[in-house]
């Protein structure tokens, strides 16, 4: 579950606060014979930890790169870490587990794309050097017992030098190795699928179970048929295979062919071939998502994207859990440790229900506050924490992309075109998608745990607020004794922060500490359904988080000081776009009139204030099709600060705006969203001025004028406004 190597330089991203490393010494002291602790290495859904964890043998970080899986293995698995991670820098993936405590099993379940026969086969194949890592970590890492699980057909990769080279990073690490590649998960669940098995341990000869004789035990089991685990189908199975010409019908008296990552689609056509005994395709049976999450061997009750095609490629990837549970009740008693109570055999599931698919709330494990003490201080701790790294930067990725691409906003004095500058706009937003972006998480939805463990030192940005606040140049003084702004979104500024509470693991953890009880999360995330939110006295978010002073701005209005003294009195005019694009600049201020945002007609200037201009803007691109197709652009409405001196004699606040979209998604699918629009998003777009500052950020509305200011003669739309306005 990791993808072909990127880019930039790779390093752990921690998923959750919890995972951050370098907290060793504030963990409690563990007790005697605690239960083991595994390490799932390519994670993926957590097929594997699902199995561990039904054996008695819980798994305490999963690893992979491929976001979307780790989410679902941290939806299974709430109390472990998930880390986000780039394999192919394997070493930067030791540091951050190093001051962990000790790992007794550490399972590899590395791509089998390079060695799989449905594959090229490619011995260039980059991907190759992940499963090398993976063993190397995991021999780095010292464990009990190593578990390596691929497809067989690696044994003959490159004529046997893949194979030989994995045998040899464990045993020069003086591990003793057993291997099968007869381990077929239809004696436990009704789906052919067979792999390769490698278990490695450090232990005596004496002690080590011959690993040989349980394979052959486990192949002497009857076949679990898809008749035995569903009864009341009736009909043939269908199956979807890769190509067009291959069968798809099965007998019900057999086992489903290996589900791969296409098995969620449902296509249109489908090829009519069979077996003899499978049954008319009129009588076709298609899997439910629960049915075949039944086939794959997951649990009733296990987290999957409710999307097909997305919980498809995670059961197409996965280990079946109950194969990794017969494992892991192999090695329990190699590791002289209980077993954690709470495990159940996956070997029978029961029938299957929607909440194998759907999922549900999850309970809340809160960190200790000696915990977040280290981790606050570890943060803190580190070179450039509170520096913004834009000036002077090391960030390795910001580097890369700024040798890539140079932009003119970091190095100064460099003149562009503007059509360059777009180009390279252009190329720095694609970079950025397959860096920065990526790698912070900034993709993700909203409700997803993400802005609480940026990565350590990311630069200042939208998706990153944490960092971007910190790197605000002026630090503002609580405004609890002001009054609240009168405008709508100011109006409501409870519900922006209890939509932070929803996404800040940092808050949350806090309000439970503080009220005894998680906060009511639920309630908060239906409120844009029902229009009411929960009591604010049943949460509290953390002072020290950066939303304080986000709550602040949004209350009271953005307010930042002047560096030399307040802009002096001067008024420029609109810009002819203004009037040229009529019908677009009415309908925006009509907005801005719904919203409560702008106010009222003022006929005399109040004295010493700064009059900026407006303009409407639009993408040449979005013209250029106007002009070839008539097709309708949009137009939208900016405040210029600059010519008007205001921007001049504002701190500087260097950091990134990635767009809306990658910021944050909105919650629901609903055009009204009664929470808000939420943190930084629509911080800006909405985000009202403080009193103090409205004499200098003063506008005249184009709509209160009588004369034509723009290019050309008068358009139709403006004459036909002034008819009404008389």
């Amino acid at each position: 579950m990791c993808p072909a190597r990127h880019t930039f330089d790779a390093t752990a991203v921690p998923w959750r606060p919890s995972s951050v490393c370098s907290v060793a010494a504030a963990l409690p002291p563990q007790r005697a014979r605690a239960p083991p602790r595994a390490l799932d290495v390519f994670c993926g859904g957590g097929g594997t930890s699902l199995g561990f964890s039904a054996a008695g043998l819980p798994v305490a970080v999963g690893i992979d790169f491929n976001a979307d899986a780790l989410e679902c293995f941290q939806r299974n698995h709430p109390s472990a870490t998930a880390l986000l991670a780039d394999m192919y820098d394997y070493k930067a993936v030791l540091r951050c587990l190093s001051s962990m405590p000790q790992f007794d099993v550490v399972t590899v379940s590395s791509p089998c794309t390079p060695f799989s026969t449905a594959g090229r086969r490619d011995p260039s194949d980059p991907r190759i050097q992940l499963t090398f890592n993976g063993l190397r970590l995991a021999v780095a890492l010292s464990p009990t017992a190593i578990v390596f699980e691929n497809v067989p057909s690696l044994l003959l990769h490159a004529g046997g030098a893949t194979w030989r080279k994995c045998l040899a990073i464990l045993r020069d690490a003086g591990y003793h190795v057993q291997h099968s590649a007869d381990v077929d998960a239809q004696q436990l669940v009704p789906q052919r699928r067979r792999r390769l098995i490698l278990i490695a341990t450090k232990l005596d000869a004496a002690r080590v179970f011959d690993f040989g004789a349980a394979v052959a035990e486990l192949s002497s089991r009857p076949t679990v048929t898809l008749r035995q685990t569903f009864p009341a189908w009736k009909g043939c199975y269908f199956h979807q295979n890769r190509g067009s010409g291959g069968q798809c019908l099965y007998s019900l008296d057999g086992v489903s062919p290996p589900l791969r990552t296409n098995c969620g689609t449902i296509p249109r056509t489908a090829p009519r071939r069979s077996a003899r005994d499978a049954g008319p395709f009129s009588q076709r049976i298609v899997p439910s998502m629960s049915e075949l999450a039944r086939i794959a061997g997951w649990p009733v009750g296990a987290f999957l994207p409710k999307h097909r095609t997305a919980a498809g490629k995670i059961l197409g990837n996965a280990v079946c859990p109950p194969v990794a549970e017969w494992i892991g009740r192999l090695l329990l008693p190699l590791l002289d440790k209980p077993p954690a109570s709470g495990g159940e055999s996956l070997s029978a599931p029961p029938p299957p229900t929607a909440s194998a698919v759907d999922g549900g709330p999850l309970p809340h494990v809160p960190a200790s506050p000696a915990v977040l003490a280290a981790l606050r201080a570890q943060e803190l701790s580190r070179d450039g924490a509170r520096v913004p790294p834009i000036a002077g930067t090391t960030d390795v990725q910001q580097l890369q992309m700024d040798s890539a691409v140079r932009d003119p906003d970091v190095n100064s004095g460099v003149a562009v075109h503007v059509a360059q500058l777009r180009r390279r706009e252009r190329t720095r937003l694609a970079l950025a998608m397959r860096t920065k972006i990526v790698a912070d998480g900034t993709l993700r939805g909203l409700r997803d745990p993400i802005w609480s463990a940026p990565p350590i030192g990311a630069p200042p940005s939208s998706g990153n607020p944490a960092a971007m606040f910190a790197a605000r140049p002026w630090t503002r003084s609580s405004a609890d004794g002001e009054p609240t702004h009168p405008c709508t979104v100011s109006q409501r500024w409870r519900n922006w922060q209890a939509a932070h509470m929803l996404h800040c693991k940092r808050c949350q953890q806090f309000s439970e500490l503080r009220h005894g009880a998680p906060p009511p999360l639920s309630d908060i995330a239906s409120a844009h359904e029902t229009g009411v939110l929960p009591s604010a006295q049943l949460f509290t978010p953390d002072p020290d988080c950066y939303q304080r002073a986000m709550i602040d701005d949004i209350r009271v209005g953005f307010n930042p000081p002047f560096v030399d003294g307040a802009p002096p009195p001067v008024q420029v005019k609109n810009g002819k776009s203004c009037w040229d694009e009529w019908p677009a600049m009415v309908e925006y201020m009509d907005k801005m009139d719904n919203i409560d945002v702008m106010a009222a007609g003022v006929w005399q200037l109040p004295p010493g204030c700064v009059v900026s201009a407006m303009h409407c803007v639009t993408r040449p691109s979005d013209l250029r099709a106007f002009e070839r197709t008539g097709t309708a652009y949009p137009v939208r409405t900016v405040i210029d600060l600059t010519k008007s001196g205001v921007n001049d004699c504002m701190p500087r606040w260097p950091f990134r705006m990635e767009g809306i979209d990658a910021a944050v998604r909105l919650m629901g699918r609903r055009g009204t969203c009664w929470i808000g629009k939420t943190d930084l998003s629509k911080y800006f777009p909405s985000c009202p001025l403080h009193p103090d500052l409205k004499r200098f950020v003063v506008v005249k509305d184009p709509r209160v004028s009588t004369q034509w200011q723009g290019s050309g003669a008068p358009t139709a739309e403006w004459l036909a406004f002034q008819q009404q306005r008389v």
